[in-house]
């Protein structure tokens, strides 16, 4: 029911505790430390890990913090141009949510297609210190003036609604193929347009790169992950969490080929179709 009112914007944000109980963004995330990654998280995979793991010790390197100081949660969107306006598949979600919640994180599912909107949010629950791990990739996608119908102005009221004191984007580094070079937030090709004020928040420490990451991760790629799920390849499991591989087999996700108790798919095997209108 909550993530139906997100889906129908009566609200922005569901955020879901690992034990699958709902809670107020608001009360979870008041005077914390956050470390926040957004993804599809279709399917979590040791990539996903990877990135928590090596943005948390930078998070906490760069603010002199220990682990038992900071919240982990990952967040999803809606706005995804892979989803159809009107054919939202609550199941998918919830799923996507169970798998995170497994491995012991709290989940915010939101309506944020912007990464400026997410941290305007965050920023509002008044956290102490935030941190998000984004790839190398989103960055260029912040910074690609194409996007903007007046880039000047929009380009800089998304950099303030990115950047302050208390936010650090936290860079993971992106290999375009199974080989080749591995790219960072210094090496990535930037707009001669846009590069004083990139190099800015570089020199300031705004964006850090992750640099202890596992490099055999970045050979991970989501989409051939579900392709090798739906055929039941050999070997598929070795590239997600235990808890996660166990989900999928459990509950046949991502149409992994299996039998599936019929009274869950009474219960719970629900695609809804959301009439905005």
């Amino acid at each position: 029911l909550s993530l139906i009112l997100v889906t129908k914007k009566y609200s922005n944000v569901a955020c879901f505790l690992p034990d699958g109980n709902v809670v107020q963004p608001k009360d979870l995330l008041y005077k914390k430390d956050l470390v926040i990654l957004r993804s599809r998280f279709r399917p979590v995979t040791n990539l996903n890990t990877d990135m928590i793991n090596s943005g948390l010790a930078l998070f906490k390197k760069a603010n002199n913090l220990d682990e038992s100081q900071v919240m982990i949660i990952g967040e999803i969107t809606l706005n995804n141009l892979s989803i159809q306006e009107n054919d939202i598949n609550i199941q998918d979600f919830l799923d996507r949510a169970e798998m995170l919640c497994s491995l012991g994180y709290p989940v915010l599912i939101t309506n944020f297609p912007e990464h400026y909107e997410l941290t305007r949010f965050l920023k509002s629950c008044k956290p102490k210190k935030l941190g998000i791990i984004l790839g190398v990739m989103n960055l260029l996608e912040i910074l690609d003036l194409s996007k903007y119908n007046n880039p000047i102005s929009e380009l800089l009221l998304q950099f303030g609604n990115l950047f302050s004191q208390e936010v650090k984007f936290l860079a993971y580094p992106y290999q375009p193929n199974h080989e080749g070079p591995i790219y960072n937030s210094k090496t990535i090709d930037i707009n001669p347009n846009v590069k004083n004020l990139y190099q800015f928040l570089i020199d300031n420490e705004l964006i850090l790169d992750i640099e202890n990451y596992n490099a055999d991760n970045l050979k991970i790629f989501s989409n051939e992950i579900i392709e090798k799920i739906k055929r039941n390849e050999e070997g598929w499991e070795q590239f997600v969490p235990e808890p996660v591989a166990n989900l999928i087999k459990e509950k046949c996700l991502f149409d992994y080929p299996c039998e599936i108790e019929s009274s869950r798919v009474k219960s719970t095997g629900y695609i809804f179709k959301v009439d905005r209108d």
